[in-house]
């Protein structure tokens, strides 16, 4: 499938969705019966509901040292208060995400964002395999 499922039409999941929707979605089955859904919003971030439905589960693929700096040197550039540029991505990095992404469109401001690839690119970021 290539459109995001109902599902991703959530608030909650508005810091994966920053970009315009290229969502590629899969079903995973057991034979005949589906096990779940799974949504690749992003090419950094992958979505799945959980099985009662009440929360999603966001897998971020992680950043390696180079980049987390690159991400923490643009978000200083930008106004964002980073105490170090260490190639971590600590409290204080994440928190700057957060404020970053609801600038460009998050509902909220997360205590875990998400840090897509949408994220990186309105930082001027590449290389974020």
């Amino acid at each position: 499938m290539d459109f995001a499922p109902d599902w991703l039409d959530d608030p909650l999941l508005s810091d994966v969705m920053l970009a315009p929707d290229n969502t590629t979605s899969w079903l995973l089955m057991c034979g005949s019966r589906e096990i779940t859904a799974m949504a690749m919003p992003d090419p950094r971030v992958l979505v799945a509901p959980s099985p009662n439905g009440s929360v999603n589960v966001v897998l971020e693929r992680p950043l390696d040292a180079t980049t987390a700096t690159g991400l923490q040197d643009a978000l200083r550039d930008k106004g964002y208060e980073i105490t170090d540029t260490d190639g971590v991505v600590g409290p204080g990095t994440r928190a700057a995400v957060a404020a970053h992404a609801e600038t460009l469109g998050a509902a909220y401001r997360f205590e875990t964002t998400a840090i897509s690839q949408a994220l990186l690119d309105s930082l001027g970021i590449e290389g974020a395999d």
